[in-house]
């Protein structure tokens, strides 16, 4: 199923006015990646994380989604993309 970034994105940041940044990643069909800086609160990342799988449940999908930490670093070389799918593109079809 298709779902536009920013639904994602308010997930995050309505889940705890302390969020600021953060990375969300598809890593596989079925599997997303919340990823926080350390310094947040753990109760942040919990309700981050709740909140996604609240929005993904209201859409009928139900994705494994796994709440890490790590520094976020911001890569000058390219657009900033909180919200990304990191699935390998299928090579297209002819």
């Amino acid at each position: 199923m298709l779902v536009t970034p920013d639904i994602l994105c308010n997930a995050v940041l309505r889940a705890d006015a302390r969020i600021t940044d953060f990375r969300l990643r598809q890593t596989g069909p079925g599997a997303i990646e919340l990823i926080l800086p350390p310094e947040l609160a753990p109760e942040a990342g919990v309700a981050a994380r709740a909140g996604v799988i609240a929005v993904l449940a209201g859409l009928g999908v139900a994705p494994r989604v796994t709440l890490d930490t790590a520094p976020l670093r911001l890569d000058l070389g390219r657009k900033l993309r909180r919200v990304e799918c990191c699935i390998p593109r299928r090579a297209a079809v002819p």
